[in-house]
Parts: structure tokens; sequence; C-alpha cells
């Protein structure tokens, strides 16, 4: 058959958790969701988006990669662990959403200006070991162990200890 490799090709419908093939056949896809984001696989450096790239060489020329992973199939994101137990992580197309230090403070151009005027106000004696900020929030955690949450105007909505 000349269309055989066609017809086991499967779309995704993501709202409707159902996949269809070439031949209009619905399937329950929960499984194939499931692999599709959550598969992990470790990758050489050099398949990170350009703007990953970038943003490590200049944010961390000095740090060693240990190891860099790519999760997902239809929706990538991407870690890159540093050998001194640091990491960054970034979204599919390589903007920064999480930088988590082992080793000290999170680099200053990674913290947004009012989040970093409110620790040194209020915390003077801390510093920023992790950021995870996505399209609602910002989310802190200082090195005193205190987990501080921004909305995205950079007001706090939330301490955690």
């Amino acid at each position: 058959m000349t269309h055989s490799l066609l017809a086991n090709f499967i779309f995704h419908d993501e709202n409707e958790g159902f996949a269809t093939d070439f031949e209009g056949k619905s399937k329950n896809c929960r499984k194939l969701r499931q692999l599709s984001q959550e598969e992990e696989i470790t990758i050489d450096f050099s398949q990170l988006p350009q703007a990953a790239q970038t943003t490590v060489k200049k944010e961390f020329p000095s740090h060693q990669i240990a190891f860099t992973t790519q999760e997902g199939i239809l929706s990538k994101t991407y870690e890159v662990h540093f050998s001194n137990g640091d990491k960054i992580e970034f979204d599919s197309k390589g903007n920064w959403d999480n930088v988590s230090m082992k080793s000290g403070p999170v680099p200053a151009t990674f913290i947004p200006a009012a989040i970093d005027k409110f620790v040194k106000a209020k915390y003077p004696n801390t510093f920023i070991k992790k950021i995870d900020k996505d399209r609602r929030d910002t989310e802190i955690e200082l090195s005193n162990g205190l987990d501080l949450k921004f909305n995205k105007n950079y007001k706090l909505i939330e301490i955690d200890d």
C-alpha cells in the first residue's frame, strides 16, 4: 500500500484527548499525550534553541555543563545542568523560565529590578537562590528558606516558609 505510512500518522487534539489518523479513525490518545509531555532525553548543548545557548554562554561563562535535557515531543522544554549543581530551564523557544543555584545567588540579570529592590529592603541578609517565572507570576526562594511569590506586576502576593 502506498499510503500505509500516512495511515499510521496520528494527529493529536489537546482539548479532546483524542487522535485522528489519516483514515479518519478517532482513538483515545491519553497515553500519546502522556508520552509527549513526560519523555526526557539527554541532548547535546548544540541542540538547544539558539536563545538558550546564548543565555548560558553569556550568564554562566565559567560554569561547566554536566548534561542537557529535552522534555516532551510536542511541547518541548529544556534544562541545562551544571557540574556544581546549578540548573537553568528554558521553554520551547529558548526563553529561560527557571534558574536554580546551589553555589550562590541567581545572577542579577535574571532578577526583575522591583523584586531585587524588595528583597534588599525586606531581607537584607539574604540572596535569591532560585527564580521561577511564568505568565502569571514569579516565585523566588531566598537563602534563608523563604519562598516569595509576586504577581505579574512584581507585587508580593504570597510568603511561604
